[in-house]
Parts: structure tokens; C-alpha cells; sequence
């Protein structure tokens, strides 16, 4: 199996990562607080892989927190007023399981409610909870500072990257999909690649709303892409038929100049000259038209950011 590729970019979101752990850890330690480890849990959550909007995202991630100690709290008290372990878990985690179905970025709540929560065994009470409520939101603090200070990623080259990642798999899954006896494994594989990196830019998109300032829209890459692997799913299903070593040929050559970029005139014209499939209204040049009107606008996006210098990581 063919790992996936590891850049630069990723080589420094795992940077923040161990830094953010380590300073939260001393942080608490320097300051003499007990449970070093939940402020190690929450810079982690807290910590982005992209500098812009970190402020935002991190604000957020904090505002979770204090919901989910609040929650704990009130679990604490209804503890001390005769709820048993069962009911405490309920009290802390039906309002914030709500609150997170609500919106994703209010995750953090229910793990935060939860390390409190652990702050002893037995009957918890206020005093601890308090400790630990400061131990949290000092590693979510220093989650937000690593994210905005050490290696700082732009957000929209982050999207930018992962998103031309995405399609350089989901193209190279539809060439493969021409083969006689494809590898419906690998294609596995694969497809669920995609759906993860699909979850992450579209977290990143809701992590960045940008106001007026608009130079690069995340949100319009994000739903590019998206279309991108409906489109190369539904012709990889019509590629299953049966084809002539020609017809083979023929759409091995679109898929060529559909990785390698061509001219977007000639791209199209070559797919409408494509020999049909079966029935002469099988949906195939659409979808391969549509695909490569999609790739095109992708490259017209994305092109602010790879001035920047982020291409070199996609096209490895």
C-alpha cells in the first residue's frame, strides 16, 4: 500500500504539536499545578494547523472549554446533592452532546467537561474541579499562542494544498479505475483518504470565515472539491462496463491531460470527440465535461496561493 505523502507544512503542524504539549506540561508545572497532563489534552485539541484565523478558532475552542466546565460544575454539585456516577455523566454530557451536534466546533465541551470531571476518583468535589478547570484553560491558551507564533501556516495555502492533494488522488483513482481487474481495496483505501481530507479542509473553510477581507475563498475550494469526487465516482462506476481495448485508450488519454492540466480547450474538445460508451445518451461526456470545467476553476482558485510557494508539496 502507497503511504500518503508527508510535507513540509505537515512536518510543522507536528512541531506545534510537541511544542504546544511541552509548554502547556511545564506551564503547569512551573506554576505548581497538579494534573500537568489535562493541559497537555487541551493545547492539543486547541492547537491548528494554520496560523490565520487561530485567534478565532482558538477563542472558540475556549469559549467550549468554559462551557464544558461549567457543565462540570453543575455535575459536581448535583454529585454532592445525591446523583449517582451514572446521573453525573448525563448531567455533563446530554446538554453539551446537543451542543455539539449544534455546531462541531463545540467538541472541545465534552471532552473538557470530562477531564474535569476525572479530577478525582470517588465523589469529585468543587475544589479539584476548580484546579483542574485552571490546568484546561491554561493548555487552551497555549494551544492558541503556538498555532499564531511558532511556524505559522497561511490558512487559505493549508486549504489550497490539501484540497490539490485530494484531487491528485481522486485523478489517479479514476486512470486506475480503466484498468481490466482494478484494485478494489486500494480504491478503498483511497476513497476513505479522501473523505478524511475532505472532513479536515471543511473544518478548516468553518474555522475561517473571512469578513471583508476575501482574497481567497476556502469555502468555494472546499465545495470544488467536493463536487470533484462526486463527479470522479460517478465515472468510475460507468467505467466498470465493459470497453474495448480503444475505448480504454481513448479515456486513458482524457485522464492524462486531465492530471497533466491541459489547455482547457483542447481538454474539452478532446472529450467530446471521445467514442460513446453503449448508449449514445449514457451521461459520460457530461460528467467528464463537467469534471474538467471543475478542474479548471479549481486551478483558477488556487492559483493566488501556489504563487505563494505552496505548489511544490502537490505536484511531488
Amino acid at each position: 500500500m502507497k503511504l500518503p505523502s508527508f510535507t513540509w507544512p505537515d512536518g510543522a503542524y507536528a512541531v506545534r504539536l510537541i511544542l504546544a504539549a511541552m509548554l502547556a506540561y511545564g506551564a503547569a508545572q512551573a506554576l505548581g499545578l497538579e494534573h500537568g497532563y489535562s493541559a497537555v489534552f487541551s493545547a492539543i485539541i486547541v492547537t491548528r494547523p494554520y496560523a490565520q484565523g487561530a485567534i478565532k478558532a482558538g477563542l472558540l475552542r475556549l469559549l467550549a472549554t468554559a462551557a464544558g466546565i461549567a457543565m462540570a460544575f453543575v455535575a459536581v454539585w448535583l454529585k454532592h446533592a445525591g446523583l449517582n456516577d451514572y446521573g453525573l455523566l448525563l448531567a455533563a454530557l446530554v446538554p453539551l452532546s446537543f451542543l455539539a451536534a449544534w455546531d462541531q466546533s463545540y467538541r472541545t465541551a465534552l471532552i473538557s467537561a470530562l477531564i474535569l470531571l476525572s479530577a478525582s476518583t470517588g465523589a469529585p468535589d468543587l475544589k479539584a474541579a476548580a484546579w483542574r478547570a485552571a490546568v484546561v484553560t491554561l493548555g487552551a491558551v497555549v494551544g492558541i499562542l503556538v498555532s499564531m507564533v511558532v511556524l505559522p501556516q497561511r490558512h487559505d495555502h493549508v486549504v489550497v494544498r490539501k484540497a490539490r492533494r485530494l484531487v491528485k488522488d481522486m485523478l489517479a483513482q479514476l486512470k486506475t479505475a480503466l484498468s481490466p481487474h482494478p484494485d478494489f481495496r486500494r480504491d478503498d483505501a483511497i476513497d476513505r483518504r479522501v473523505r478524511k481530507g475532505l472532513l479536515e479542509i471543511g473544518q478548516a473553510a468553518r474555522d475561517h470565515r473571512p469578513g471583508k477581507d476575501k482574497e481567497h475563498d476556502s469555502a468555494k475550494i472546499v465545495g470544488v472539491t467536493r463536487r470533484i469526487q462526486s463527479l470522479c465516482i460517478l465515472i468510475r462506476s460507468h467505467w466498470r462496463n465493459d470497453m474495448t481495448p480503444e475505448d480504454r485508450s481513448a479515456r486513458h488519454a482524457i485522464c492524462d491531460q486531465l492530471i497533466a492540466g491541459a489547455e482547457p480547450k483542447a481538454l474539452i474538445g478532446a472529450i467530446r470527440r471521445l467514442p460513446p460508451l453503449g448508449d449514445a445518451a449514457a451521461p459520460e461526456p457530461w460528467l467528464l465535461e463537467s469534471l474538467a470545467r471543475d478542474l479548471i476553476a479549481l486551478e483558477v482558485m488556487t492559483a493566488p496561493a501556489r504563487a505563494g510557494g505552496t505548489d511544490g508539496a502537490v505536484r511531488n
